[in-house]
């Protein structure tokens, strides 16, 4: 089968220039955007190229992409992206959500079983105190017997 080649470009940087006379100190006078396209073979990349920046447009009447636009565009992707995270984030938040009732629940019977253990020991204590007394009571009366034949 032949090689499948593709080409995509998407948006790297985005630079803001501002103002450094007195007169526009700290305003924005400028933007420029640089995309890059990268040739894919097989879905690896085989070459990234840089277009070269290109000038946006900070009003409606100057030439170019309106910088308004690509903000907006970024914008949406990073809300969308921040979607895609929140229920992420919401998913592993219901999955911590359920190891920790899963926890407390093998705590408790954890509990339970110490709890048994702790009883069932007594018991066996009580039990063994029980058969010492028996064979306290018994010695002397072994002692006492005839014999057997």
């Amino acid at each position: 089968m032949p090689p499948v080649f593709e080409q995509v470009t998407f948006f790297y940087e985005i630079l803001l220039r501002f103002g450094d006379q007195s007169t526009n100190r700290g305003q924005l006078i400028g933007a420029h955007l640089q995309t890059l396209t990268q040739t894919l073979m097989d879905g690896k990349i085989i070459a990234t190229n840089d277009n070269g920046p290109q000038q946006l447009a900070l009003v409606s009447d100057e030439s170019g992409q309106k910088l308004s636009d690509i903000l907006g565009e970024v914008n949406a992707n990073t809300i969308v992206e921040n979607q895609v995270l929140g229920a992420a984030n919401q998913s592993l938040s219901d999955q911590i959500t359920l190891t920790i009732n899963a926890n407390q629940q093998l705590g408790t019977e954890l509990d339970q079983v110490r709890e048994q253990l702790t009883n069932a020991q007594a018991e066996v204590k009580r039990l063994n105190d029980l058969l010492n007394q028996s064979a306290a009571v018994a010695e002397p009366l072994q002692e006492e017997a005839p014999p057997a034949e």
